[in-house]
């Protein structure tokens, strides 16, 4: 059985992602594309209280949190960092 994250707020996967060393690079009303270096921008959605697990987990495994090592002490913190409840 494969574990899979709960959902976080968008607000927090694009901390998590700034903290793992991606900027914006480009938003508009409903995504903000995010690269580090010269790296293919992830897209990150701006709206719903969640970003979907297809798309949080897509984005996790494309900037290398894949194996979610790293991910869950980057969540802790942008959950603190944003004053959200811990995951």
């Amino acid at each position: 059985m494969i574990a899979v994250p709960a959902p976080i707020p968008p607000a927090q996967l694009k901390r998590v992602l700034e903290l793992h060393g991606y900027r914006p690079v480009s938003e508009d009303e409903f995504n903000w594309a995010m690269a580090r270096g010269n790296e293919v921008p992830l897209i990150i959605p701006k709206d719903g209280e969640y970003v979907s697990v297809d798309v949080m987990m897509d984005a996790l495994h494309r900037a290398g949190l894949g194996t979610l090592g790293d991910y869950f002490p980057l969540r802790d913190r942008a959950a603190k960092e944003l004053g959200l409840a811990p995951n």
